[in-house]
Order: C-alpha cells, then structure tokens, then sequence
C-alpha cells in the first residue's frame, strides 16, 4: 500500500492526541521456539497499520508540544555482522518510503529521548496501545514498555490508544477493500485447486500443499493462518491445524483458509465431498448451513447490532434442523451449532472491534454458519465474507463455488 494509507491513519489517531501527551507503540521482537531458531517474526498489526514496516524491534514515537505534533520511527541499527544471518535491515529510507515518516532515527536512540522528555513535567499523559491479550503479557512489548512507564515515571498519566486505533481499524478504507478483493482471488484459487486435486489426493497434506503451492506462486510465505483442512472425524475439531489424517471415501472434506494481500487476511471455509458427490444427509445438512448463510445475509444491514447475527444463525439453524427431525427444543441447538457466526476481518483475521457496536458501511466480517452432526459424522462451515455497504451487505466472496451443483461441478472424480 501507498505510504499515504499510513500516513491517514496515523492522522487520525493523532487528532484524539491531547497537547502534552505522547503515543508509543512497538512492533515487536520473535518469539524464541527451540536452540538458536526464532520463530518467524510477525510485527503488531497495529504498528503495521500505522507505519507500514513490518520489521522487528521497531518504535513510533510521537508527541504533541504546544500544538504541533513531532512524530519519530525507531528502527534497528544496521549491523553488517547480524545481517550475514539474519538478512538485511530495513534503512532508514526505505522506512520513510513505507510509512510517510521523515524524521527516522535508530532504536538505541529512543530510551535517551524518551526519557528527557518524560522527565519534563509539560508532558502529563503517555497513550499506548494496550490489547486485552492474557497471553502475551511476558513477551508483548508495547505491555513490557508499559510496565517500565508505570514503574519509572509515575507522574504521567498512562492512556490506551488501542480502542481509538481498533475503531479506526474496523472501517475498511478503499485501498483495504481492494486488497481483500486480491486476497479473494487468490483464496478462490487455492480452494479451486484442492477441489480438482481431491479425487487423486490421498490425505489431508497433500490438500493443504495444493493450497499453499497457489499461497508462495503469489509471492507470501505465509497464509493468512495456519490453514484448516480436515476430512471426516477430524472436522470436528474447531481450529485442527495438522493436516495429517487421510482422505476417508464416503466423508467431507472440511478446508477453512486464506490468503493476505498488503496485510489484508481473508477467511474463507468451504466443505466438499471426498469422492466427488455429496450424499443425501451430507446434501441436507449442507443445504441447510448454506440457506442459513443467505437468509441472514438478505436480512441483515448497517444499522442492525452486530450481535443479530448469532441470534439470526441460531434462531434460522434451529428451524431447519427441528423441520428435519434433529431438534425439538430451542434450548438444546448448541449440540449442533458450536460457534459464533461472524468476526470483523481485517489487519487480523480474527480482527480487532467491538462486537456492541452496531453495524456500520466499511466493516467486513465473517458469515460463517456451522453444523456439527456427530451422530451422522458431518461436521461443516460454509463461512464467506461480507463488507458492509450502504445498501445490505456484499458477499466479496461469491465467487468461490457454494452451492452443490457448483462444488460437485469443480470436482475430479477419484
């Protein structure tokens, strides 16, 4: 994306920045997995979302003084040593090119500046970006930063910028659409592939390397996720992320994936047959699951709260299933429907944003509508993604095969 994307975003933010206060927000480190070995370096999305550098152990730090608002990139040192390894860093130019931010300096840097100005009593308020993640309190650095703030400056007022950058982060700009509907396509390809590919494949990796040959052809190293591709009992597992049970004639194939373009994760699931043709229960339950997802994509628009959503699935699931004979109490659908409806999707596949707000023109979420039948060993999600327009939503993923006849259509009989 243009530097100008992060260059608005970053304005933006800045407007709610009161005068004498500072925003600081980190990118990150990697997280050590075994011996010498990293694992692969994922920056805050948020960081990515404000600056466009994805580099490791990185700083923005901005701050309003009498009015005018002086804004710093902290990005590594180069270290011609280090980079033997570990490869080349970003400069300070290609770091302006990136993020609008011409005033770049390097990380060893920002403790001396900081601190000369935190001691300075003009400044009274330090805005972080603080996410309610309990899982990363040890390693999240923006949270480390935070605990040094409280412990050694205990006159300024500590302020959390993330409910203020999530809003922002909820409405998907034009440039942000664009890129969804790239990742669309390239997700669409993926699950084209793996649905020619069934009929000869004989097990879940040999799906999920037909996926990732489309992911690394258009230039990621990574998907959006860890992708999901089961097939039989193994669908029933809700984020089953090792591909290493076999494709069982006669069950469904369950794949939940995507890719990401310009930071921008897509989120799609589709189910389809191993051998080709759905069975008459599989074509039921199915066909429920999917006229679920159309009727409450008809019904829902901005304005609505987004909580409708999940009370839609389940009310319209439960009249399905009752009308086949599986339910008779409204009370008794979580045997059959396990999850949530819908996330916001975005800079995060399980994107940041109130689920209290109503729906608003700009949001792009998920309409994933699940069935888990055990007694039939059926598990399914027919998940598709929605952008919110003034008229209804749009179903930016229609074109990836939904119906039956559709699905059967693209599929290599073994």
């Amino acid at each position: 994306m243009d530097k100008s994307f992060f260059s608005r975003n970053r304005a933006a933010l800045y407007e709610t920045l009161p005068d004498g206060a500072f925003f600081v927000i980190c990118s990150g480190g990697a997280a050590h997995r075994t011996a010498d070995e990293d694992y692969r370096f994922c920056a805050n999305r948020s960081f990515v979302y404000l600056t466009g550098v994805t580099d490791p152990d990185c700083a923005l730090f901005a701050r309003r003084s009498r009015g005018e608002l002086i804004e710093t990139l902290y990005i590594p040192e180069p270290d011609p040593e280090a980079e033997k390894w570990t490869g080349r860093r970003v400069t300070a130019a290609e770091a302006t090119g990136l993020s609008g931010i011409a005033d770049v300096a390097y990380r060893g840097g920002f403790d001396a500046a900081f601190r000369k100005l935190a001691n300075d009593t003009y400044f009274k308020d330090i805005f972080l970006c603080l996410e309610s993640n309990r899982n990363q309190g040890r390693t999240d650095k923006n949270r480390l930063f935070h605990r040094e703030v409280l412990e050694n400056y205990p006159s300024i007022a500590v302020r959390n910028a993330f409910p203020q950058i999530a809003s922002q982060r909820m409405i998907k700009s034009p440039e942000e659409i664009a890129a969804i509907g790239e990742a669309i396509g390239i997700t669409r390809e993926g699950i084209l592939r793996m649905l020619a590919a069934c009929g000869g494949a004989r097990s879940e990796m040999d799906l999920y390397a037909e996926f990732m040959y489309v992911i690394h052809k258009h230039g990621a190293v990574t998907p959006a996720f860890k992708p999901i591709i089961s097939c039989g009992a193994n669908n029933f597992y809700l984020h089953y992320d090792t591909p290493s049970g076999k494709l069982v004639d006669g069950a469904l194939c369950l794949v939940d994936v995507g890719a990401s373009k310009d930071h921008c994760c897509v989120d799609i699931s589709r189910v389809f047959p191993r051998n080709g043709v759905f069975s008459d229960r599989q074509k039921l339950v199915y066909n429920i699951s999917l006229d679920v997802n159309d009727e409450i994509t008809e019904t829902v628009r901005p304005g609505m709260p987004f909580s409708c959503i999940d009370e839609l699935n389940r009310k319209l699931t439960f009249g399905r299933l009752r009308a086949a004979g599986l339910l008779s109490d409204p009370a008794d659908i979580g045997k059959y429907v396990w999850h949530r409806c819908s996330h916001h999707v975005g800079f995060d596949v399980h994107d940041v944003g109130s689920y209290q707000d109503p729906i608003a023109e700009g949001m792009f979420f998920t309409m994933d509508t699940g069935i888990y039948i055990r007694e039939w060993g059926i598990g399914m999600r027919m998940e598709d993604n929605l952008l919110a327009e003034a008229g209804g939503l749009k179903r930016v993923s229609g074109s990836i095969p939904r119906t039956v006849s559709d699905i059967e259509a693209a599929m290599v009989a073994p």
